[in-house]
C-alpha cells in the first residue's frame, strides 16, 4: 500500500501568505509610524535647545556689557585723554583705535528692522534686529602676550599718571596704584549679533550665495587682531565672522531705559528704538525676543500660527506668521544690563568726578 503525502493546497497557501502580507503591513507601519515620531521629537529636541542657546549665548554678553575692567564708568572719571559722549550714534563697523575708543561710553548698541544695517554685516535676513555689544574681557593676560594688531584696555590710578584709560595696541605701560606694578591689560571685545539666511556661508567674506542651504543661522561678528588663526571666516581685516546657533528664524529686541529723574538702575520704559546716544547710555535691560525653527520639514505639517515677538516701534504688537511646513517655537528673556545698571544704582558713581571704583 502506498503511503499518503500529506502538504498544503493552493487556497491554503494563499490564506498563508494574504495573513503574513498583512502582518508585514502592519509591523511596517508601526516601524515608520515610531520612525516619524523619533525623527521629530528629535528636531524639536533640537529646536528648544537652539533657543535657549541662542538666549543664553546672548545673555552672557549682555551681562558683561561695559566691563571695562578698573574703570567703573567711562564718562564719570578724569581721564587722559578724555572720552565723551558721542553725539551721534557710532559706526560699530569702523576699527580704527580712536573710534572704537569714542564708541565706550555706549556699551550696548543696536539696529530696529527696518533701518540700515551695519556695513560690515556680510547679509542679514531682513526685518531682524541687530545688537552691538562692547566690552572688556573678565581675565587679564600679561602685557607681552598682547598682539600687535588687537585691541586691550589698560588703567591706571598712579598718582604720577593720574587716571588714565587706554585702549590701545602697544605700550601698555600703566601702574597700578601703588605705583610699581603693571596695571593689568584685558582684551577688548566688540560684538555684533544678527541673523543671516545661511549656517555655511559659500561667498566671499562669508556672504551666503542663492545655492547655500538656507538655513537661517544666529551669527556674530567679532573685533579680533587681524590674521587671528583662530577665527573661522574674516568678513574684513579686525572682524572675525563665527555662526553660532542654527535654526534661529527671527530676532527682535526691545531696550530698557532708566528715565528716572534721579536714576535708579531699574528700567522704567521699554523702547525698540531709543532716540538718541544720551537714551544709549541709560539702557539698563534688554527684553529679546527669538523665534526658532526646525532645520527640516515636517512633511504633511502647514505652520498656520501667529507669533508675537515684542512690539513695533510704533507701540503695536510685532505680530510674524512665517507659515511653511517648519515647526516654530517663540521664545523671551529679559536680560539686565548688569554693569549699566549697577552704576546708576550708586549716586556717587554718577557725580562727574568721582572715582568709582
Amino acid at each position: 500500500m502506498k503511503g499518503e503525502y500529506r502538504g498544503f493546497t493552493l487556497i491554503e497557501l494563499m490564506v498563508a501568505l494574504t495573513v503574513s502580507l498583512i502582518l508585514l503591513l502592519g509591523l511596517t507601519m508601526v516601524f515608520v509610524g515610531n520612525s516619524r515620531s523619533f525623527s521629530e521629537n528629535e528636531r524639536s529636541s533640537r529646536r528648544i535647545e537652539n533657543g535657549r542657546y541662542a538666549l543664553a549665548l546672548m545673555s552672557d554678553g549682555i551681562r558683561h556689557a561695559g566691563f571695562y575692567g578698573e574703570v567703573a564708568n567711562v564718562t564719570n572719571l578724569i581721564l587722559t585723554p578724555a572720552i565723551t559722549l558721542p553725539a551721534i550714534l557710532p559706526d560699530p563697523c569702523v576699527t580704527d583705535v580712536a573710534s572704537v575708543r569714542a564708541a565706550l561710553p555706549l556699551p550696548i548698541q543696536g539696529v530696529d528692522a527696518p533701518d540700515p544695517v551695519p556695513s560690515c554685516l556680510p547679509d542679514h535676513v531682513s526685518g531682524t534686529d541687530v545688537v552691538v555689544i562692547r566690552r572688556a574681557n573678565t581675565t587679564s593676560i600679561p602685557a607681552a602676550d598682547a598682539l600687535a594688531n588687537g585691541y586691550y584696555t589698560q588703567t591706571s590710578f598712579c598718582a604720577t599718571q593720574l587716571p588714565v584709560f587706554l585702549l590701545a595696541q602697544s605700550s601698555f605701560t600703566l601702574q597700578q596704584k601703588d605705583c610699581l606694578s603693571n596695571a593689568p591689560v584685558r582684551q577688548y571685545h566688540v560684538e555684533i549679533y544678527f541673523v543671516s539666511p545661511c549656517s555655511v556661508a559659500t561667498g566671499a567674506g562669508g556672504a551666503c550665495q542663492i545655492t547655500d542651504p538656507a538655513i537661517p543661522t544666529l551669527k556674530r561678528l567679532e573685533l579680533r587682531p587681524a590674521g587671528d588663526t583662530a577665527c573661522p571666516v574674516f568678513v574684513q581685516a579686525s572682524w572675525c565672522l563665527v555662526p553660532l546657533v542654527e535654526g534661529i528664524e527671527n530676532l527682535q529686541i526691545e531696550y530698557g531705559l532708566d528715565t528716572s529723574a534721579t536714576l535708579n538702575g531699574s528700567p522704567d520704559t521699554y523702547t525698540t528704538k531709543p532716540a538718541s546716544t544720551a537714551e544709549w547710555a541709560t539702557v539698563v535691560a534688554l527684553r529679546i525676543h527669538v523665534l526658532a525653527r526646525n532645520v527640516d520639514q515636517t512633511g504633511g505639517y502647514t505652520d498656520t500660527k501667529t507669533y508675537q515677538l515684542g512690539l513695533n516701534a510704533d507701540g503695536t504688537e510685532n505680530n510674524v506668521a512665517p507659515g511653511g511646513a517648519y515647526q516654530r517655537h517663540a521664545y523671551t528673556e529679559v536680560v539686565r544690563v548688569t554693569n549699566n545698571s549697577q552704576r546708576m544704582e550708586r549716586p556717587l558713581c554718577r557725580a562727574p568726578t568721582t572715582n568709582c571704583l
